[in-house]
């Protein structure tokens, strides 16, 4: 089964995915990803532009039939996979000590189309990660909340965690991840901050909501009682999917239930350490 976290940023959905770590047989991916925009992008133009990265654009995607040769992919790939080292892999004791690879390594296909990508991308990810396991689930987080009639048209089996947040408390806390701890301008963020995080993201995110009101594949969380009550939110996810909930459904934890030693900082409130 994949399952996608979709949410607009600074909304929650690190919170979420962290928590929902350990979930049964399932291997949750620690980093955001977007792989819908970023393979139309490199299938039209062979690199992603500043517009997809930042999550505020909302232009159709007209190239996710086509196939990718893995060395194109790895023009996108080999960012994400520094970030996962980085931040996460070569932070884990219990990981630490794997060496580094390329998309290549994971990957042995000469060329993939997204909709063989995405899973087994993450398969190989999961085994290097905790080869000890055999994961038959796969979780993911992306703030792609314009094409979420694309992701749901291309994986028609795919379950979807939504989080929502109250917009004036979103906007609120990328503006200040922005100026005060980016130390960016306002109008960095593609356009300006509002503009992407209201019309380019959490907008478009409440009218797809919306239509996909009484499907059984979506499930939404709001981000205000995820935090105040965590283990009966993920409670409510893991009965909703049929999977034995976290062992630690309120605490964060990385590659299904391993700690690190810290979580780095909050990225709206400077100076402070995730607890």
């Amino acid at each position: 089964m994949l399952i996608g976290i979709f949410g607009t940023g600074r909304n929650g959905s690190t919170l979420i995915q962290r928590l929902l770590d350990g979930l049964e047989d399932t291997y949750v991916h620690p980093i955001e990803e977007f792989f819908l925009t970023a393979f139309d992008d490199l299938a039209r133009k062979g690199r992603v532009f500043k517009l997809t990265g930042q999550n505020c654009r909302t232009r159709p995607l007209r190239r996710l039939d086509d196939p990718l040769t893995t060395t194109v992919l790895s023009k996108y790939f080999r960012t994400n996979l520094n970030a996962l080292y980085s931040e996460h892999i070569r932070a884990c004791p219990a990981t630490a000590h794997l060496p580094d690879i390329s998309l290549k390594d994971l990957l042995p296909k000469q060329q993939y189309r997204v909709s063989e990508l995405i899973v087994e991308y993450l398969r190989a990810i999961g085994g290097l990660v905790r080869p000890d396991l055999k994961f038959r689930h796969f979780m993911f987080k992306s703030i792609e909340t314009p094409y979420l009639s694309d992701y749901a048209a291309t994986f028609p089996d795919m379950r979807f965690i939504h989080i929502m947040r109250h917009p004036v408390a979103v906007c609120s806390s990328q503006k200040r991840s922005l100026i005060e701890t980016k130390r960016l301008p306002g109008w960095y963020l593609g356009y300006d901050w509002l503009t992407c995080m209201m019309n380019k993201r959490w907008i478009p995110h409440a009218r797809f909501l919306q239509s996909a009101m009484g499907d059984p594949k979506h499930i939404v969380v709001l981000y205000e009682r995820l935090v105040s009550a965590p283990q009966a939110e993920i409670g409510r996810i893991s009965q909703w999917l049929g999977l034995a909930a976290p062992a630690r459904s309120d605490t964060q934890t990385v590659f299904h239930d391993l700690d690190k030693p810290s979580w780095g900082y909050y990225l709206s409130k400077g100076g402070i350490e995730t607890p």
